[in-house]
C-alpha cells in the first residue's frame, strides 16, 4: 500500500478495527457513540444509492456489517460524471440538512478523497460517524469548495513537471484554511 495513495485505511477516530473482505466490510467501534451514529446516519440516508448497504449489526460487539464500496477514491481515479455523483451526494445531505464534517482531502496527500470510495464507477461516502446538523449555505460552501478543489488539483496532475508540487503546496495552503475554519466552527457551532 502506498502511503500517498492507500487503497483501504484499517483505522480510525472512532473505529477500533476494520476488517476487508471481497463483498462486505466489518467495522468494530471504539465507543457506543460512534456505533450508533453510524447506525442513525445509515437510517436517515437508506434511500440515497451513495452510501453504503448495511448488512448486519452487533450492538454488544458494537460491530457493523456493510457493503464493501471498493477502494478509496484518487484524483487518478475519477470517473468521468464525478461531479454529478459529488451533486447527488450534495442533495441528500440538503435533503436531511447534515454535512459530515470531515468530506475532504486526507491531510497527508492531496491525492486521496478522505472517506469517499470508489466501486465500478460509483462513488460511495463511507465513514458516516461526523455528522452535524448544517443549513444548506454551509453544505453548498463546502461541496463548492471540495468540487473546486479536485478540479484544480485534477487540471495540476496534468503538468507532469512541476504538478505534484504545486498540488503539495496547494494542499498545505488547504488543509491550514481547513484547521482555522475548524477552529471557527467548534467556536460558532459549539457541537464538535
Amino acid at each position: 500500500m502506498c502511503f500517498f495513495e492507500p487503497k483501504n485505511i484499517s483505522f480510525g477516530k472512532d473505529i477500533k478495527k476494520i476488517e476487508f473482505h471481497k463483498d462486505k466490510v466489518i467495522k468494530y467501534f471504539k465507543d457506543y457513540q460512534g456505533y450508533s451514529m453510524t447506525l442513525q446516519f445509515m437510517d436517515m440516508m437508506k434511500e440515497y444509492s451513495c452510501y453504503p448497504k448495511l448488512f448486519n449489526k452487533n450492538k454488544s460487539e458494537l460491530k457493523i456489517e456493510m457493503e464493501n464500496c471498493g477502494d478509496m477514491l484518487s484524483i487518478r481515479n475519477l470517473p468521468d460524471d464525478w461531479e454529478d455523483q459529488f451533486n447527488i451526494m450534495r442533495k441528500s445531505f440538503i435533503d436531511k440538512q447534515i454535512y459530515i464534517l470531515d468530506l475532504r482531502f486526507m491531510p497527508h496527500t492531496p491525492l486521496i478523497i478522505n472517506n469517499v470510495c470508489l466501486k465500478e464507477g460509483k462513488i460511495y461516502l463511507i465513514d458516516l460517524v461526523m455528522f452535524r446538523k448544517r443549513d444548506t449555505e454551509f453544505i453548498n460552501k463546502n461541496f463548492d469548495n471540495l468540487i473546486n478543489q479536485i478540479k484544480i488539483y485534477k487540471k495540476m496532475l496534468n503538468n507532469k513537471i512541476f504538478g505534484y508540487f504545486i498540488i503539495s503546496f496547494l494542499h498545505f495552503y488547504y488543509e491550514l484554511y481547513r484547521l482555522f475554519y475548524s477552529l471557527y466552527e467548534r467556536y460558532y457551532f459549539n457541537d464538535i
